[in-house]
């Protein structure tokens, strides 16, 4: 039988697990944003791009292409963006497209790319 000390060991082990897989996404993410080369505005998208998508309604949402650390938001130039990782959905359907093209959201609605960074 458990006493509350094993549970309370077990439990903090799962924190510290979680907290080094966090650091270590973190890390990485940080390690791409220093490896970054400058990508000329109109080239294809690539890790470290900086995407501006219009949907159907002319609402506009910001992207940036990291290899870890998916989902947070952050200011840009006065607008939330949103980290996005190369391996979701949306990231796939961006890799390697060109300004102008366009791909489908996850609510099935067209999305059109109007600006690389």
């Amino acid at each position: 039988m458990e006493s509350h000390s094993d549970t309370t060991k077990y439990q903090a082990g799962v924190v510290a697990s979680r907290l080094a897989d966090t650091i270590t996404e973190l890390q990485r993410s940080l390690n791409d944003l220093t490896e970054l080369k400058k990508t000329p505005v109109g080239e294809k998208i690539v890790l470290g791009s900086i995407v501006e998508l219009r949907n159907e309604h002319n609402n506009e949402k910001l992207f940036l292409l990291l290899s870890g650390s998916g989902g947070i938001k952050f200011n840009l130039a006065e607008k939330t963006a949103r980290l996005i990782t190369l391996a979701s959905p949306i990231g796939q359907s961006l890799a390697n497209k060109k300004v102008g093209q366009t791909l489908q959201g996850k609510d099935g609605k067209t999305l059109t790319i109007v600006n690389i960074y």
